[in-house]
């Protein structure tokens, strides 16, 4: 769905019980209407948002790869999407508005692929001992402010352009 904008009820996608894949793009700088819905999609497995997010909302456990791009987001994801048992890729693009990220033990347990892209305030990432012990890939570019990515993902490999599936 493209041209989202505020006013619009998305409530009626939860209706849809087999649906494995959904593309929301909001017109321009909007914001997106209540995402409560999300958690309903039981099956859902790739997300992608583009729009101001003012709240993230849960998630089914069912998401693989999700991308959030221009959400705009003023609290910390990592913490709700590090609870995602099965995510295994994510992208951030100038999805959030904050200077640290942090990603507690256990968190992204299956993540595999992890993208941040234009994250200009970001300026510390914490990571846990314990968290993401599955990631492959890392791309960063356009976090001019972080200067130290923590010490385990310095040997991970830079992975430009990550998996569809």
């Amino acid at each position: 769905m493209d041209c989202i904008n505020r006013s619009y009820s998305l409530n009626n996608i939860s209706s849809l019980k087999n649906l494995s894949t959904l593309r929301l793009l909001c017109y321009a700088d909007e914001s997106f209407p209540s995402l409560k819905f999300v958690i309903s999609c039981q099956k859902l497995q790739k997300l992608w948002l583009r729009g101001n997010i003012e709240k993230l909302p849960l998630f089914p456990d069912s998401i693989t790869m999700m991308v959030l791009w221009k959400s705009k987001l003023m609290e910390d994801p990592m913490p709700i999407l590090g609870m995602l048992p099965n995510l295994r890729n994510l992208e951030l693009e100038e999805a959030y508005e904050g200077k640290e990220i942090a990603c507690c033990d256990n968190s992204f347990s299956q993540l595999e692929f992890l993208r941040l892209h234009h994250l200009d305030k970001l300026e510390t990432w914490h990571l846990s001992t314990s968290a993401m012990p599955s990631i492959k890939g890392l791309d960063i570019k356009y976090c001019p402010h972080l200067y130290h990515i923590p010490k385990r993902m310095q040997d991970v490999e830079i992975t430009p352009f990550w998996p569809v599936s």
